[in-house]
């Protein structure tokens, strides 16, 4: 049987996973023996597991949480594991000598004589103050299950007098790998032994299981005490000593600080007013507690030892009357002095291992927060020695901007909470960064702690930003021209749940090919770019389409391929506090488009969203950030009331309409989708649980069929890619019907060209020569002036119309020529009118059109019989 695989993390502070959908870093998976040999430059350790599913590559791993097992069974995978890795400790937590390391492996071999079980491991090695044994199995087992053979294997080996770990046994539990560098030091530098036999394999079946220990509150190993009883006469100068001056009896000075520190409380009316210590009955319980809190307090106190608590209690005790089971109540004191005093003792100890145990966990934690720092910083100093790289970490942990506050994070980037001054404390402790950021000190009088003031956290570990601009799809925070007159702090905005993993699914496709119809290849196109939002630019979705195919499906879905889902809506354009923009791409204009409070134009607006520049976003109490938001625009409405918002008002030219047709893919949808969901039984259909296209309204959990599927098309995208933007618009007919017809001067002017058209006089300035309708500028603006300017506020000049005639005419006019039957007017610029396009809309709005129908016709006469080499009358010549 070859030797299993292992996964190895730089760092045992690397984050595990409690859900499938957790982004959290790959372990790096090597085989047994190159983990285990190579020497590696970061305090590297590895874990026992390795995941077995369906199609699962075993190389792809991350750390597992306890929460993710039943989530990885339930998915019908598992976790396995085929190491059993024990930890020796040394007595007392010694440090290694040659001599020791003799001792111990000769007892070891001593007890694998009997047991030979106990040499059977694949590799043995030292640790500073143990040894770490690791065992292969001969058959891969639950993980769940190599727990209760691991505590089995403990107390084989604790019964035969070998000190092995009984809190390791949880398969959490991550072990440091032999040659790494712990505490700025190579392991392999140390006293150290690495020992090997990878032939060898323990049988599963040869091991037995034991149940799992109920946890209790546990303090070191409680000391025996076998000190005699104190004379009273000798403790006595504990307590009261002669003035030197006067020669008279004074109290200590260790009296006097017992009496401030027992000051209100139980004991201190027995021991300093004179009060009976307890009534007849409740005598030794109320001394038991009296002693427990007198030790709790005075432990500390300099110089203080159980004779002291002795000969404190020892004139209210000797008050006490002899009964039946006590004839001298001084050995009950002495007796409760003795064990409380060994159990504080131990709590010490075990306070004092945990201290110790926080300041290596901070070492580790400030040398992970280095490692990550370096991979953004360039600064010379943090990659110079140790010494001052540390020195530099610990003056950047907080960045400062304008009153705000952003703490770095563990893995050395910044989080992505802007914070106030309230929060940054509370902040610091969820990160776990109060392990190197002090946010309590010791009180003066060392009884207990006190919050640590800001501004002294902020004068030890802040450094000063100017500005702050977002940016989506990146691990962690970060600043440019750290310390620099130009610093700037880039925060994390939103990012893709790559996590999650796209997923094909066949009802969600038959979907979205009916929503779509026709249009579902550029449909799908767009919406698999729309995902890559850390790529660039992507032109706005319009969708325009009955109640019930599915739009909110659609969008609920997109934002559902966020790590945190979220949208943002036309509000954020134009409220005060814009959170939404910050986090999330996508934003769902269903109801109009908002006029800025700027008096920015939407047109404008509109253009500057989908090509990506900059916002300035603000948020209540908080600084203003710049955002680099590739937004993913998504009209919804049931018409094209919002398009006409983007032109209405506004003098579009042929590039101004281009350049938004660019930046609009507009989707007619039918109502196939529709009757399709609800075929399929509608909200029961996408909402049944396990299968739940996206969130409830009610809050219920997705389970992300819409979005995986979404993601599946992300990870499947193709090109091409357009050359401005990710998608470019479709320049719908539709589309551009509004925009040609329904922007700016365009409703006025045409309504002019009609009227010109359709009164009986002729006119100078327009005429129909061959079927084709021929305009100048200064009839509209004649006309306007003549019979509207009184009536109308809104100006209309020469240029405006010419603007509008671009828009209307079949072809762009040339220079002034001389128009066939309007000699007599000399060359002037005619342009050429759109006669299908004028009737479209006097159609559409009611106006009167008889001639403009006539003209029309003949248009479509002369084209047919064009083809067939036969010329028509044109209405013009049978009006003459």
């Amino acid at each position: 049987m070859s030797l299993p695989l292992i996964g190895v993390m730089p760092e045992k502070t690397m984050q595990g996973a409690n859900d499938l959908s957790d982004e959290v870093s790959a372990l790096t998976v090597l085989p047994f023996e190159e983990a285990l040999s190579t020497p590696w430059s970061t305090d590297a350790h590895f874990v026992t597991y390795l995941v077995r599913a369906k199609g699962h590559d075993e190389k792809t791993l991350v750390r597992c949480n306890k929460a993710l097992l039943p989530k990885i069974r339930m998915a019908g995978g598992e976790l396995v594991t085929s190491l059993l890795v024990l930890d020796y400790d040394n007595p007392d937590h010694a440090a290694w000598t040659d001599e020791s390391k003799g001792t111990f492996l000769s007892r070891l071999q001593d007890v694998a004589d009997a047991w030979p079980m106990a040499w059977d491991w694949a590799a043995l090695y030292t640790t500073r103050h143990g040894a770490r044994f690791v065992y292969v199995l001969d058959t891969p087992v639950p993980v769940d299950e190599a727990e209760a053979h691991h505590r089995w294997l403990v107390q084989q080996f604790r019964s035969r007098d070998i000190a092995i770990d009984p809190t390791c046994s949880d398969w959490t539990r991550c072990f440091r790998l032999p040659f790494v560098v712990r505490t700025g030091t190579r392991t392999w530098e140390e006293e150290f032994e690495f020992l090997q036999q990878y032939d060898r394999r323990l049988a599963v079946a040869d091991l037995g299981m034991a149940d799992r220990i109920k946890t209790v509150t546990q303090y070191a190993a409680i000391p025996a005490f076998d000190h005699p009883k104190p004379d009273p006469s000798a403790v006595t100068i504990l307590l009261e000593e002669p003035n030197p001056e006067s020669g008279r009896i004074v109290q200590t000075a260790w009296i006097k600080t017992a009496k401030a520190r027992l000051k209100s409380r139980d004991c201190y009316g027995c021991l300093f007013e004179h009060k009976p210590l307890a009534e007849r009955g409740a005598r030794d319980a109320t001394l038991h507690r009296h002693i427990g809190q007198a030790i709790g307090l005075l432990y500390n106190v300099e110089d203080t030892t159980p004779q002291h608590i002795y000969a404190l209690f020892l004139d209210p005790v000797q008050q006490l009357e002899p009964d039946s089971g006590t004839s001298d109540w001084t050995d009950v004191l002495w007796d409760q002095v003795g064990r409380l005093w060994s159990k504080e003792e131990a709590k010490q100890a075990a306070e004092k291992s945990k201290a110790d145990q926080e300041i290596d966990d901070a070492v580790e934690l400030i040398d992970k927060v280095l490692h990550g720092m370096r991979g953004w910083c360039r600064d010379h100093r943090l990659h110079g020695d140790k010494e001052t790289a540390l020195a530099f970490v610990a003056r950047r942990l907080i960045a400062s901007l304008n009153h705000n506050y952003v703490v770095m994070a563990p893995n050395g980037r910044y989080d992505s909470h802007l914070l106030l001054a309230s929060q940054v404390v509370p902040r610091i402790r969820a990160l776990g960064m109060d392990k190197i950021i002090a946010v309590r000190t010791q009180r003066e009088d060392g009884m207990g702690w006190k919050e640590s003031p800001l501004s002294s956290i902020l004068s030890d570990h802040a450094t000063i930003v100017g500005s702050a601009r977002s940016q989506p799809q990146i691990e962690g925070g970060y600043i440019e021209d750290i310390d620099g007159p130009d610093a700037q702090l880039i925060v994390p905005s939103f990012r893709r749940n790559d996590a999650l993993g796209g997923l094909y699914d066949k009802d969600v496709d038959t979907w979205l090919r009916m929503f779509f119809g026709a249009d579902y290849d550029r449909a799908a196109h767009w919406l698999a770019w729309s995902i890559a939002f850390e790529e660039g630019p992507i032109c706005a979705l319009s969708i325009c389409g009955d109640p019930g195919v599915g739009k909110k499906l659609l969008v609920k879905g997109l934002s559902e391929c966020l790590a945190s889902p979220s949208m943002a809506d036309a509000a954020d354009l134009v409220g005060d506090h814009q959170y939404g923009l910050l986090e999330s791409p996508f934003l769902i204009v269903n109801e109009g488009w908002p006029r800025p409070r700027s008096g920015k134009h939407p047109a404008d607006q509109f253009r500057a969203l989908v090509s990506g520049d900059p916002m300035r976003v603000q948020r209540k109490f908080l600084a203003p950030v710049t955002c680099y938001n590739p937004a993913r625009i998504i009209f919804t409405a049931n018409n094209l009331d919002v398009v006409r918002l983007l032109t209405k008002d506004r003098e579009l030219s042929p590039q101004d309409r281009e350049a938004l047709a660019i930046r609009l893919l507009h989707f007619n949808v039918g109502s196939e989708a529709a009757t399709w969901l609800r075929a399929q039984g509608g909200t029961r259909f996408t909402g049944s649980p396990g299968r739940r296209w996206v969130s409830g309204d009610a809050g219920q959990e997705s389970d992300y069929i819409v979005a995986r599927h979404l993601l599946w098309l992300y990870e499947n995208r193709k090109g091409p890619v357009g050359s401005r933007l990710l998608v470019e618009g479709n320049s719908n007919d539709d589309l551009l019907f509004e925009m040609r017809t329904g922007s700016g001067s365009s409703p006025l002017v045409i309504e002019i060209i009609i009227q010109l058209l359709e009164r009986q006089m002729p006119s100078d300035g327009l005429a129909v020569v061959d079927g084709k309708i021929w305009v100048l500028s200064s009839a509209v603006v004649g006309h306007y002036r003549q019979h509207m300017a009184g009536i109308l506020k809104e100006p209309l000049t020469t240029q405006k119309v010419g603007n509008v005639f671009r828009g209307l005419m079949k072809r762009e006019s040339g220079a002034p020529t001389v128009l066939k039957g309007r000699e007599a007017q000399g060359r002037k610029r005619w342009h050429e009118i759109d006669a299908k396009l004028l009737l479209s809309v006097a159609q559409r709005d009611g106006w009167k059109c008889q001639k403009l129908e006539q003209i029309v016709a003949d248009q479509e006469q002369i084209e047919v019989a064009a083809e067939r080499g036969i010329k028509l009358a044109t209405y013009e010549e049978e009006a003459a």
